[in-house]
């Protein structure tokens, strides 16, 4: 069967973010919005589960100014309350006081903590706040935040958040995690990135865990993830997204897009290499793929590798 793709994009990842909320206006129905800073890849990966449960599109800001096209969709999204994640680091004060201006200091709510962990477990406490989950995803904290990435659209459809750990569990942090009600685990990526002794301590924690999703990189993971939304989270090859996987901005945002059409999200190996991880997805289910969406501009996933996709798909 032959896949057509289409893309949405900008000409950089504030502005592709703010075309896929054009577009996720369909299924993200809520009148709020979620922010990150456009290069806070962790606080990202915790927003679309609050997003979710917000019915919120989720947009990109720089640090210290709101972005034109950041300013421009929340316009056209009639939004009238924003959440921040993340420090005054990531989304300075300055846009915090701005917001507020517009949408009144009340309708502005910051998701922190002291670092990426705490932040993280700021938004999960959030989200739980309007509907507890029961399971979720683990995925390592720091260096690369990548295999996390194609759990997003999951996380925002079935409000199964991805929670960060490094290397050991901190103080709290099981007790936390269960008081939000979830009991289930699912580590992401292979053990070099979530150590199996993080796995024996989410154990005795009490935790019961699911089948790891560990591929030998980011995006044989990412394959790994997507496979499992179909056979454990509802999701179909009826649309499937493609997104760069070295530099994931793109897919980052995609969550309230890919999640509300249920359709999972392929990471290249580069923004000139398909790569045999999404490449093997496709032929594995090209009999019932029939549209694609890209993430981001032929910069970030060039023509050359959609052409691939469709190959692969053929």
């Amino acid at each position: 069967m032959t896949v057509t793709f289409s893309r949405l994009a900008g000409t950089d990842r504030t502005k592709t973010a703010a075309t896929i909320s054009r577009n996720a206006a369909t299924t993200a129905t809520g009148t709020t919005a979620v922010l990150v800073g456009y290069d806070a890849g962790a606080d990202a990966l915790s927003a679309a589960y609050l997003a979710g449960r917000l019915k919120a599109t989720v947009l990109l800001t720089a640090t210290l100014t709101l972005s034109n096209a950041t300013a421009t969709a929340l316009t056209r999204l009639g939004v009238t309350s924003v959440h921040l994640i993340g420090g005054t680091d990531k989304i300075s004060q300055n846009v915090e006081d701005l917001l507020g201006w517009s949408y009144g200091a009340d309708n502005v709510i910051r998701h922190a903590g002291t670092d990426r962990i705490a932040t993280n477990l700021a938004v999960l406490a959030a989200g739980a706040a309007i509907t507890k989950p029961t399971e979720a995803f683990i995925c390592r904290a720091y260096g690369s935040i990548n295999d996390g990435v194609a759990a997003g659209p999951i996380a925002y459809a079935n409000g199964v958040p991805v929670i960060l750990l490094d290397s050991t569990l901190p103080s709290g942090w099981a007790s936390t995690v269960k008081a939000a009600g979830i009991t289930k685990l699912t580590i992401l990526g292979s053990d070099a990135a979530v150590p199996t002794a993080v796995e024996t301590a989410l154990k005795a924690a009490g935790f019961t865990l699911g089948t790891r999703l560990g591929g030998t990189d980011s995006r044989a993971t990412a394959a790994l993830i997507a496979n499992a939304a179909l056979t454990s989270y509802g999701f179909s090859t009826a649309n499937v997204g493609l997104a760069r996987g070295d530099v994931p901005a793109d897919a980052l945002a995609a969550a309230p897009y890919a999640g509300g059409l249920k359709a999972p999200v392929l990471l290249t190996e580069s923004t000139t290499v398909l790569g045999s991880a999404a490449g093997g997805f496709l032929t594995q289910h090209r009999a019932t793929l029939t549209t694609g969406t890209v993430f981001g501009s032929s910069a970030a996933v060039s023509d050359a590798v959609v052409t691939a996709a469709v190959a692969a798909a053929a």
